[in-house]
């Protein structure tokens, strides 16, 4: 089975990746 903190390890992940993508988005539009 998948321990919590692998599930909450892929989750903070992804909404990082997130970040990232809007913060390039704003750096190129700047």
């Amino acid at each position: 089975s998948v321990s919590n903190t692998e599930i909450y390890f892929q989750f903070t992940t992804k909404q990082q990746e997130k970040m990232y993508m809007k913060l390039e988005e704003t750096s190129e539009m700047v």
